[in-house]
């Protein structure tokens, strides 16, 4: 919020969700580059979790016994 202090909370998780395009478009250049830059940082942190556990979960599988499965 102190990027935009002076928006409320409904225009700028609009702005976040893409439906405040025109928004978006009226501000100036460096603004329009740091909300961007925040926007993809949140993403990245946002999908570290997932890797992390995909990797746990690969290397853990070496471990594993490997037989057939009697599903009857």
């Amino acid at each position: 919020m102190t990027l935009l202090p002076n928006r409320n909370s409904s225009e700028i998780q609009g702005l976040i969700s893409g439906l405040g395009n025109s928004f978006f478009e009226t501000l100036d250049d460096d603004i329009q580059n740091a909300i961007l830059d925040i926007i993809m940082s949140s993403f990245k942190k946002l999908f570290v979790l997932p890797i992390a556990a995909g990797a746990v979960a690969l290397s853990f599988s070496v471990f594993l016994k490997r037989q057939k499965i009697d599903v009857s």
